[in-house]
């Protein structure tokens, strides 16, 4: 519940990525061999029978399967031969994307530290809900991020760049005293900009959609797979539950392969580096087990 997502310790905010999220993709990148393909949208992807077609801006590729990553909301702007189920579409159509505008205000130091303060906040009276303490573990700089949603961010979207400032740091000022007033720079993005999430945090479905359509979320059709954050039973929404789909979608794909070594009870793989992550430095203001 609520708890569980606004805990630090034992809840889903207590790990982080020395460098950020983008440091694991990176290293990823770092142990791929084969051809990627960067700046280049997928168009359409094929199912012949006996492979998977992937074409785009500049590429094509084949497969024996492929495993499909991007937001629902967005599925519908790929082509699929065959073409997906009405249901599939309906979830793809009506499941929206969230509206949330992420800022960094960003000090010399974590000034509120001195003052006994955690650095976080959750705030229903104003346009800033949530605040943590994003400082890097040796502190420098000192860095406040703030989550902005709904309508709060709509409303936020419509100021112009100074207008924007001056409501966030009139709000840190209320939580954290005057010297929040003065950052050296804020940082903003607006996820409901970004071409290929469409928003953020997750998927929401309308009353009635995920009850109805929402066992298809994972289940493979032919060989497309689905993997992400919106098609896991727990985590929804959350990096660890895209780490559980990728873990899910690629134990399937070794099983279809020949080459699994997990155990078909539980649906995950058993060995630790399934999804990449093991050999990572993810230094965190708490130990990574």
């Amino acid at each position: 519940g609520v708890k569980a997502l606004t805990s630090i310790a034992g809840g889903s905010l207590e790990y982080r990525f020395v460098g950020g999220a983008q440091n694991v993709v990176e290293r990823m990148f770092a142990t791929v061999n084969d051809s990627l393909y960067l700046r280049s949208a997928v168009r359409s992807i094929e199912d012949t029978g006996r492979r998977v077609v992937v074409r785009g801006d500049g590429f094509v590729a084949e497969g024996d399967y492929a495993i499909v990553t991007l937001p629902v909301p967005l599925l519908n702007s790929i082509s699929f031969t065959p073409e997906l189920s009405e249901s599939r579409k309906r979830l793809s159509t009506f499941m929206k994307m969230g509206t949330v505008t992420k800022i960094q205000a960003i000090y010399s130091e974590p000034f509120w530290r001195r003052d006994g303060l955690s650095g976080m906040a959750v705030n229903q009276s104003g346009p800033i809900q949530g605040v943590l303490d994003g400082s890097p573990p040796d502190g420098s700089p000192g860095i406040l991020t703030c989550f902005v949603s709904g309508n709060e961010a709509v409303g936020l979207s419509r100021m112009d760049e100074q207008e924007r400032h001056r409501a966030i740091v009139k709000e840190l000022e209320r939580f954290f005293g005057p010297r929040a007033l003065r950052p050296e720079r804020i940082i903003e993005m607006n996820w409901s900009n970004e071409v290929y999430t469409g928003g953020c945090f997750h998927g929401i479905c309308p009353p009635g959609l995920y009850t109805r359509y929402g066992a298809l979320l994972a289940e493979p059709v032919g060989r497309i797979h689905f993997a992400g954050s919106e098609t896991v039973p727990v985590e929804y929404g959350a990096m660890s539950g895209a780490v559980f789909s990728g873990s899910r979608s690629a134990t399937l794909i070794k099983s279809l392969l020949g080459t699994d070594r997990s155990d078909p009870r539980i649906g995950i793989a058993l060995e630790p580096d399934i999804a990449g992550l093991g050999p990572i430095n993810m230094l965190t203001t708490m130990e990574v087990p």
